[in-house]
């Protein structure tokens, strides 16, 4: 498991700084105490949900069946907001 505590306004990987890491699924979490959404996506999502993407709100959980972290993209509508995730291998 890992997180991401400082989830930016635009598209970057939810692996952040720690690397892509190949698996069979992700589960997501949006912080319970986080003030606005974060969307789930490709390297396209947006706050505004124009380019597709799943919208977490404060304690929201996302489960989905991907081979990398990497491919995995978040972005907030507020920014610095925390998401933790799951990968399993």
């Amino acid at each position: 498991s890992d997180d991401n505590h400082d989830v930016g306004t635009s598209a970057e990987k939810i692996s952040g700084a720690d690397g892509d890491v190949s698996c069979h699924r992700v589960d997501i979490m949006a912080h319970p105490s986080n003030t606005g959404y974060i969307w789930i996506g490709d390297n396209a999502v947006s706050v505004d949900g124009l380019n597709g993407g799943i919208r977490l709100a404060a304690g929201d959980f996302y489960s989905m069946d991907i081979d990398n972290t990497g491919d995995v993209y978040v972005a907030a509508s507020v920014a610095d907001e925390d998401v933790s995730y799951i990968y399993y291998t």
